[in-house]
């Protein structure tokens, strides 16, 4: 027997489990608990047959009977009281796994809830997990503020033309996403159906290859989804989503990439982290860098990265307005933890507002759907034809003094104009504001109108 978890303090009274959810994933199965409050909990494994067990302290069964369990790890359920006023839930699983769990508070959708992750500890079960999303292609809010270990990003071949087109459907599982004002149409249900068309359409596409983040209707991590993506050797990163707002008459489509402070603060975050420089861009280690080169890469990387990015939304946003109106006719920035890659040119759209009865009518029939997972084929075919070779091309593992001041060479100046920031500057000339701040010595971001900027060259490492 092996204990993993005591939880939370009691309750005061008999706390009720009101019902009990299962969410099946391809390499594990979440069971989410309603409770009427936190409870104090314990939560261990046992073997032959493999088990595992909670016993709640001080609570009662009130659900209404048991859960839907599906495809999942779990052959059965059974629950039974303890000790005259404790609780034992039991699940009989089909092979070992490793659980976790976790309390959430309430918000507008849910009341109290306790989380049960059980993870597959097999290497078969696993595997399977990588196929099945391989094959085909419907949130709660990350807990852990920590970084995953990241993947290693498989090497491609100098003659492998095939793009790989990770597609990430938004939400699933626990987490609706926006809800349709009219119809109630889930927002997971909605960007699952696109994800699916867009997965055919570039699998129909000679060159192209898409993998799915998510295989189903559950839960999957927003970190989890960029190391699922680095860990397939993905050349693009494609988020998908519906939008909601408190005026019904928002409409329209729109794309985002990661902003400036979303890329500053995740470039801090990996290099504080010593087991995330092992294996960060273009499959080179950044251990036995010195802090101020690890951070010229990482920001080289990030900066021709952003640049991709922006072409490809640019691309792809184009090629949206010419099947639906658009809500924003410019790329927009936003700190959106799946666009956090450092070596993954991603983009995040927004197909619709369900806040809206036409825009929720619309998401809601195949035909829209299509033209909308088309418009995506569109634009990354043309981000492809434009820029002629995927953005994962490795940096060279040494640079010295002479090297790194290359890439910090003027080649132009530019003048600031009315309405201009570094962030579209940088932009421009497919740099970083971290890049051009550093090169001009400025104290501030703040810009003047006619102040002369020494542009960075792009460098000759990526």
């Amino acid at each position: 027997m092996a204990l993993v978890f005591l939880g939370m303090r009691l309750a005061m009274g008999a706390t009720t489990i009101q019902g009990a959810r299962v969410w099946a994933a391809p390499d594990n199965t979440r069971v989410v608990f309603d409770i009427s409050d936190q409870v104090e909990y314990k939560l261990f494994t046992l073997s032959n047959p493999n088990r595992v067990v909670i016993d709640f302290k001080n609570a009662d069964w009130k659900a209404k009977g048991a859960p839907q369990l599906n495809d999942s790890n779990i052959k059965s359920f059974r629950h039974g009281v303890r000790d005259t006023h404790d609780l034992r839930v039991v699940f009989d699983l089909h092979e070992a796994a490793k659980p976790k769990s976790f309390i959430l508070a309430p918000n507008k959708t849910y009341g109290h809830r306790l989380v049960l992750d059980l993870e597959s500890t097999t290497k078969k079960s696993v595997e399977k997990g990588i196929e099945k999303n391989t094959e085909q292609i419907i949130s709660v809010p990350e807990v852990s503020s920590s970084l995953p270990t990241p993947i290693k990003r498989p090497q491609k071949q100098q003659n492998n033309k095939r793009y790989i087109v990770a597609i990430d459907p938004g939400h699933g599982g626990e987490d609706p996403g926006a809800v349709g004002r009219r119809f109630k149409t889930k927002e997971k249900d909605i960007v699952l159906q696109v994800a699916r068309m867009l997965e055919r359409k570039v699998n129909e596409t000679p060159g192209l290859q898409a993998f799915l983040i998510r295989n189903g209707d559950y839960y999957v991590g927003l970190r989890q989804r960029i190391n699922k993506a680095r860990g397939q050797g993905a050349d693009l990163f494609v988020s998908i989503h519906a939008d909601s707002f408190k005026d019904s008459k928002a409409t329209g489509a729109s794309v985002f990439i990661l902003s400036e402070k979303g890329a500053s603060s995740e470039a801090a975050r990996w290099l504080a982290e010593s087991e995330n420089r092992a294996d960060l861009i273009g499959g080179i280690s950044l251990d036995d860098k010195g802090d101020v080169l690890a951070q010229v890469l990482l920001d080289l990387s990030q900066s021709a990265t952003k640049a991709a990015s922006y072409e490809l939304g640019q691309s792809v946003l184009n090629s949206l307005g010419r099947v639906t109106n658009l809500h924003k006719a410019s790329v927009q920035q936003a700190g959106f933890a799946v666009l956090k890659s450092p070596d993954i040119p991603s983009i995040l759209v927004e197909v619709g507002f369900l806040s809206n009865h036409i825009g929720e009518e619309n998401l809601r029939k195949a035909a829209h759907q299509e033209k909308i997972a088309s418009a995506l084929l569109e634009g990354v075919k043309a981000y492809f034809a434009h820029r002629g070779q995927p953005l994962n091309k490795p940096v060279p593992k040494q640079m010295d003094g002479g090297q790194i001041a290359k890439v910090y060479k003027a080649h132009k100046v530019h003048e600031v104009k009315s309405g201009e920031t570094l962030q579209k500057i940088a932009l421009r000339y497919k740099t970083s504001t971290t890049a051009i701040v550093s090169h001009n010595r400025l104290k501030s971001h703040i810009l003047q109108v006619g102040q002369q900027l020494k542009i960075p060259a792009e460098s000759s490492a990526g």
